[in-house]
């Protein structure tokens, strides 16, 4: 696959796309998938967090850790628009039941990418949701600000939390 950094969220946080680079369609995706990115010597998992209709790429967000062993800052730092990588999936093992009236979505930091899937699927069928988000400081949600740049899809059911600890 193709990546290609797609969108900055604060200073830490990277939004990519991943795209199929022999034109075909990318295997189908469940709320709360995940995949391996191989690149640059590194394996790392990573939930998908854009729409599980998208056929024809992945969406991953990768957060920059301070305290890394290498992958995460590599992948910020070193990839490169188009850049080539591989990947091994997706695989679900946070499937989303979808037979329930009502849920409650609950993330905190980084931790919301398979929840922002999720709140899309729910959307889409219609179902009642509420996603409580939380985390040290706004600055540390990362994809607060996804959710907000979509706010006409999730904001009446978006509830934030920060607080220092």
């Amino acid at each position: 696959v193709q990546l290609t950094p797609r969108l900055s969220f604060l200073h830490y946080t990277t939004l990519f796309r991943s795209k199929n680079t022999k034109q075909s369609k990318m295997a189908q995706v469940k709320s709360g998938s995940n995949i391996d990115l191989i690149i640059g010597g590194f394996n790392r998992k990573y939930s998908l967090c854009g729409s599980p209709s998208r056929k024809t790429s992945y969406e991953i967000a990768i957060l920059k850790e301070p305290q890394s062993k290498g992958g995460s800052a590599y992948i910020h730092d070193k990839v490169n628009i188009g850049q080539l990588a591989q990947i091994v999936g997706p695989k679900n093992h946070f499937r989303l039941d979808e037979s329930a009236a009502e849920y409650i979505l609950i993330a905190g930091g980084i931790g919301i990418t398979p929840i922002i899937a999720m709140a899309d699927r729910l959307k889409l069928l219609g179902k009642k949701y509420i996603i409580h988000y939380a985390g040290k400081s706004k600055s540390s949600m990362a994809m607060r600000e996804k959710l907000l740049l979509r706010s006409e899809e999730h904001t009446s059911e978006l509830q934030s939390q920060a607080s220092s600890y």
